[in-house]
């Protein structure tokens, strides 16, 4: 299970590979989101590839990102239940508020492995 709260996550930095279902619990103020994201084994580090345009983070993917959509505060997301490999996993938060930045550029990301 994810926990968002205002700009950050909490999770493990290393999880099991395999069947897993994937939570997250948004103990903040505002609505949260969260992409987790299989990385190539050549991407740079998640903060360096939320910088780059869409069409170029592309290609440091292993595979389709698991998505869960916004979260209210206090609320839980659906479980997404996934197959993961081993490997480095980006997870980022990009809901914004209309006109601002969204919340991955106020440090709401970070990357994980699976063994």
């Amino acid at each position: 299970e994810f926990a968002a709260t205002e700009y950050a996550f909490g999770v493990p930095e290393t999880i099991p590979a395999g069947e897993v279902t994937v939570t997250m619990k948004n103990s903040g103020d505002e609505p949260h989101m969260l992409d987790l994201v299989p990385l190539t084994d050549d991407a740079p580090p998640i903060e360096k590839l939320i910088k780059l345009p869409e069409k170029k983070v592309e290609k440091f993917f292993k595979g389709r990102p698991i998505h869960i959509n916004p979260v209210k505060p206090g609320e839980t997301s659906k479980p997404v239940d996934a197959n993961l490999t081993a490997g480095r996993y980006g997870y980022v938060c990009f809901f914004a508020k209309k006109g601002e930045k969204p919340h991955a550029f106020k440090g709401m990301f970070g990357e994980l492995t699976v063994e």
